[in-house]
């Protein structure tokens, strides 16, 4: 069964993503039959949980505790639990019915993360052993996201999970499609971006975005989907290449051949047995320059990468 979402709110969920971003929105599309009507906003606030609470997060938890609080919104959500109570009796007292949970993906594709999909499970048990979807005749609430892995063209779909699994359903953007005026953050961006091909201040302004994108990319393999570089290499190679597929091939390929370092092996093992984010990637770019023959520019970008999406500090190389 199709989900039909109205123009003027499919505009404004993609309004939500842009003002979030680099932050996960999230919120709840209400309506009936199918048809979405309603759009709650709710907020964020995962920056806002202790590490106690994180723990709800499951395997997950481990490596949004090694990042700083204001990035962890970057790659998961947790809804405010007051905003999310007072929409649920705002669609009670209109007589409406909870269609879809939203979320928004800043740098991945819009389909769910392993999380998403074990918390969907989890509910799902939850209304069957309650029995409260049968007993009131309610649809199962799909998930709906907004992917702004092309900022530009913002992609959204929409998942039904069952039994551990997500499939895709069909969304109808129903009235007219009107043009949207770009987000003010997009616009800056975009002039930013032609500006900087004029001057070699921006053109440092650029490798340092380009280490960002990159940088976001590994997060979200690591952390969202939580596959292991190390020993999944296969997956965590296929993920990179549909993530960072705006970067430059041989930029991959020093953020793939990395991994093979011993010195990557033990700072990987060190965050994964929870060790401190001081932890030092030294001697990694003498590493790769050596092994491989790169330029030290392009090794230091990728041991700045590299530092970010694992929480780390690097000292001198």
């Amino acid at each position: 069964m199709a989900l039909t979402i109205p123009q003027s709110i499919v505009a404004s969920l993609i309004s939500h993503a842009h003002q979030d971003d680099p932050h996960m929105c999230c919120g709840i599309l209400a309506g009936t039959n199918g048809n979405v009507s309603e759009q709650y906003r709710i907020t964020n606030v995962l920056a806002n949980l202790s590490d106690a609470e994180l723990d709800r997060f499951d395997l997950l938890s481990s490596s949004l505790k090694t990042l700083p609080p204001e990035e962890r919104a970057n790659l998961a959500f947790q809804m405010d639990t007051q905003e999310s109570g007072k929409a649920q009796k705002d669609i009670k007292a209109k007589g409406l019915v909870l269609q879809a949970y939203y979320n928004s993906h800043p740098h991945s594709p819009a389909r769910p993360s392993a999380l998403s999909i074990k918390i969907a499970t989890e509910m799902e048990s939850f209304y069957q052993k309650l029995n409260i979807l049968q007993k009131f005749n309610l649809p199962v609430p799909l998930i709906v996201i907004i992917s702004l892995l092309n900022k530009e063209l913002p992609d959204i779909r929409g998942y039904r999970v069952t039994q551990g699994k997500a499939f895709e359903v069909p969304l109808v953007m129903e009235g007219k499609q009107e043009k949207l005026e770009e987000p003010e953050i997009l616009q800056n961006s975009k002039a930013e971006a032609s500006a900087s091909q004029k001057t070699e201040a921006t053109k440092e302004q650029k490798k340092f975005t380009s280490l960002n994108h990159a940088a976001s990319s590994l997060k979200t393999i690591i952390v969202t989907e939580g596959i292991d570089p190390i020993n999944d290499p296969q997956r965590f190679r296929g993920m990179l290449a549909d993530l960072a597929h705006h970067q430059p091939a041989r930029e991959r390929e020093v953020l793939l051949r990395a991994i093979k370092s011993p010195i990557f092996e033990r700072a990987w093992h060190t965050r994964t047995n929870g060790g401190s984010a001081t932890v030092q990637l030294n001697g990694l770019a003498h590493w790769l320059a050596y092994e491989y023959g790169y330029g030290d520019e392009l090794c230091r970008w990728a041991v700045g990468c590299w530092s970010l999406a694992l929480g780390y500090k690097t000292g001198s190389h």
